[in-house]
């Protein structure tokens, strides 16, 4: 069992490490910035919340919802309909 949570968290270790958190995105995908009205995520590790940002891990069901997402564009979260104010 440790072997294979050490082999994810590898994985996810070596996406991480291949994100360009320099670069400003069109839309969202790893690596970008997603901010809205009351929330603001980051997709690039699942490190839960953190303040007021989401840390999700680019294979994370809502990093999906999100994918390929621009300003102006709305999704479910919690029920609730979000627009997407920035992307970068």
């Amino acid at each position: 069992m440790y072997a294979r949570q050490q082999v994810e968290n590898r994985k996810e270790l070596d996406l991480l490490q291949k994100i360009n958190v320099a670069a400003v995105y069109p839309h969202a995908q790893p690596g970008a910035y997603v901010r809205c009205a009351d929330h603001s995520f980051f997709i690039a590790a699942g490190l839960g919340k953190q303040d007021a940002v989401f840390f999700l891990s680019p294979g994370a069901p809502l990093a999906k919802v999100l994918l390929h997402k621009k300003a102006g564009d709305k999704f479910l979260f919690n029920k609730n309909e979000i627009t997407i104010l920035e992307v970068f």
